[in-house]
C-alpha cells in the first residue's frame, strides 16, 4: 500500500512535549515498514498551528488524495492533524471520500462507533490542552505587563532594547533619530510625512532593519507610537475573529499601560497626534494656485466637498457635487479670492478674542462626549447581532455533528461560510465604531497652547503670508459648511472655536 507520513509541530508543542519532527517521522517510518506498506512521500508542517488549515503540507497531502497517489496516511496522533474537532472530522470526511484512510502510530480506533468516539473524545482533549496552554502563555504574560514589566521577547520599538530584566531602555542612537522626527514634525514648518523621510534617507542614519531608504510608512508609525511619550501598551490587539486572519483593535479600557522611559514629552507628542488627525481629514490638493481652503469647504445640501479651479485668471471653488448629483443646485463655484479674504476676517476676530476660543473649546468637549455616548449605544448592538450570529454558527456545527439530523457537507458549508460572512461583516462595523470612539477632545494643556499661539500671532496678524495663514487655519481645525437658501450664500465656519457664519451672497463669473 502506497503512504505518506505526516507530521507537524509548532513552538509550544515542542517546548512542552518534544515533539519533534524527526522522532514523528521516523515513528511514522516505523509503522509503515510492520506493516509492509510504501512510503511514497514524508511530508511535515514545521512551526504551524494545527488549529488552523491553511498548511502547506496539509495542502500537498489533499492534493495527492485528489490525484490518487496515495492510499493511505500516516500521523504520529490525532493532536499532529488538527487541534480542532471539527477540523479533525472535516479532514477525515474529505479523505475518506477520496479513499483514504488515516492511521494513527498512537492509536488505533478502528472503524466502529466505539472507534469513533474514542477519537472525538481524544480530539476534544487536543483542542481543550491548546486552549489552556495559550490562556497559560498570556495570562503570564499579562501579568508582567501589570507588574510593569515589559517582556524579554519579541522585538522593541525603534529607539529601545530590551535589558534582560524585564523591561525597556533607551538605545540613545536610535532615539536621537525619533526626536528628530517628532521634531520636523511639529516645529511649525510644515514638513510632510514624506518629506521628512526624504531627509532622513538622505542621512547617515539607518532604519531598524538596516535599510538605508526611509519610507513614509515607517515615519508614520514612529509618529503615532505612544510608546515614545513614555507609554507602551500591552493587550491592545487581538486576532479578529478565527474566521479572519487579521487582528483588531481591543476596546481601550482592555489595554495594559506598561510605564517606560519616554523619549519625547507628551505635550510633544499631543501636538504630533494632532496634527495626523487632521491632516488625514484635510488632504490638500496639488494646484498651480495656492487656496487658502483648498480641502476645508464642503457643500451643506449635497455633502460633496468644494474643489479648487481656475479660469480667465480668477480662483475659484466649485461644489464637485454638480458632476454626480443630477438635481443639484445651478449655482456651484464661489470666487476664491472674495472667499479667503472674508473667512480670514472673521478668523482674525476670533484669534483676536481669546474667550471665543475657550468657549470652543468647551463646545468641543461636549461634542465629543455625546457623540460617545451615541456611539458606544451603536456598539452594544453590533455586538450583540455579532453575538447572536456565533450561536447561529454553533448550532450549526452542533446539527452537523449529530448523525440523527443528518446534514450533509456540502450543505454544513454553504451555510457555514454565509453565517462566516455575517460575523465577519458585524466584526468589520464594530471595529469601525471603536476607532471612532477612540477621538478625544482636546486637552486643556493644548488649549492653552494654542491660546498663547494665537496671543503671539495677534500682534503682526496683518502682515502673515499664505503658508503663515495656512498653519492658522490648520491648527484651529477649520471647516466651512456652504449654505444656499433663498437667493443667499452663506458659509458656516466650525472648529476650536464657536460655530461663526459668513456672508457670501454673490455668484461666480
Amino acid at each position: 500500500m502506497r503512504v505518506v507520513t505526516y507530521a507537524r509541530v509548532s513552538t509550544e508543542d515542542q517546548a512542552k512535549h518534544g515533539y519533534s519532527l524527526p522522532s514523528q517521522i521516523e515513528a511514522g517510518r516505523k509503522y509503515a515498514e510492520e506493516r509492509g506498506w510504501t512510503v511514497v512521500a514524508e511530508i511535515s508542517d514545521d512551526g504551524i498551528s494545527g488549529a488552523t488549515l491553511d498548511r502547506p503540507g496539509l495542502d500537498r497531502i489533499r492534493d495527492m488524495a485528489k490525484a490518487r497517489e496515495i492510499e493511505a496516511i500516516i500521523v504520529y496522533d490525532l493532536d499532529r492533524l488538527s487541534r480542532k474537532a471539527v477540523y479533525q472530522m472535516l479532514i477525515e470526511e474529505e479523505l475518506g471520500k477520496a479513499g483514504i484512510t488515516i492511521h494513527y502510530v498512537q492509536g488505533d480506533y478502528g472503524d466502529s462507533d466505539e472507534g469513533r468516539l474514542m477519537k472525538q473524545i481524544r480530539a476534544s482533549i487536543a483542542e481543550y490542552e491548546r486552549a489552556k496552554i495559550t490562556e497559560r502563555m498570556v495570562r503570564g504574560k499579562r501579568s508582567k505587563a501589570r507588574q510593569g514589566r515589559a517582556g524579554n521577547g519579541g522585538t522593541t520599538a525603534y529607539g529601545y532594547r530590551h535589558d534582560g530584566n524585564g523591561s525597556l531602555v533607551i538605545e540613545e542612537r536610535e532615539a536621537q533619530v525619533v526626536r528628530t522626527i517628532f521634531e520636523l514634525y511639529t516645529n511649525g514648518e510644515d514638513l510632510s510625512i514624506s518629506e521628512i523621510a526624504r531627509r532622513l534617507t538622505a542621512s547617515p542614519h539607518k532604519t531598524s532593519t538596516g535599510n538605508k531608504k526611509w519610507r513614509p510608512c515607517t515615519v508614520g508609525c514612529i509618529l503615532n507610537n505612544e510608546t515614545y511619550a513614555g507609554t507602551l501598551y500591552y493587550n491592545k490587539y487581538r486576532k479578529k475573529s478565527e474566521y479572519i486572519d487579521a487582528r483588531e483593535t481591543r476596546p481601550k479600557d482592555e489595554w495594559i499601560p506598561v510605564p517606560v522611559p519616554p523619549i519625547v514629552s507628551r505635550a510633544t507628542f499631543e501636538t504630533a497626534k494632532r496634527r495626523l488627525a487632521h491632516n488625514r481629514k484635510v488632504k490638500r490638493r496639488q494646484t498651480r494656485h495656492p487656496y487658502l481652503l483648498g480641502g476645508m469647504l464642503s457643500c451643506a445640501e449635497c455633502g460633496y466637498a468644494y474643489v479648487s479651479t481656475s479660469s480667465n485668471d480668477h480662483r475659484y471653488y466649485y461644489d464637485s457635487g454638480k458632476y454626480t448629483d443630477k438635481k443639484h443646485h445651478p449655482t456651484s463655484s464661489l470666487r476664491a479670492d472674495l472667499v479667503e479674504e472674508k473667512v480670514w476676517e472673521a478668523v482674525k476676530e476670533i484669534l483676536l478674542n481669546p474667550s471665543a476660543l475657550w468657549e470652543g473649546y468647551k463646545a468641543r468637549e461636549a461634542e465629543v462626549l455625546d457623540q460617545k455616548v451615541k456611539l458606544t449605544e451603536r456598539l452594544e448592538t453590533m455586538l450583540k447581532l455579532k453575538d447572536k450570529a456565533q450561536h447561529k454558527l454553533d448550532a450549526l456545527t452542533e446539527a452537523y455533528l449529530d448523525p440523527d439530523i443528518g446534514i450533509s457537507k456540502a450543505e454544513y458549508t454553504r451555510r457555514r461560510q454565509a453565517i462566516e460572512k455575517e460575523i465577519a461583516e458585524w466584526e468589520r462595523e464594530a471595529q469601525g465604531m471603536q476607532e471612532r470612539l477612540k477621538a478625544e477632545a482636546i486637552t486643556q494643556e493644548q488649549m492653552e497652547a494654542i491660546e498663547e499661539f494665537a496671543a503671539k500671532i495677534s500682534q503682526g496678524i496683518d502682515l502673515l503670508g499664505f503658508e503663515e495663514k495656512r498653519k492658522v487655519l490648520t491648527m484651529l481645525e477649520v471647516k466651512g459648511m456652504i449654505h444656499r437658501e433663498d437667493g443667499k450664500e452663506w458659509i458656516e465656519l466650525e472648529g476650536l472655536f464657536p460655530p461663526t457664519e459668513v456672508c457670501v451672497s454673490y455668484k461666480a463669473y
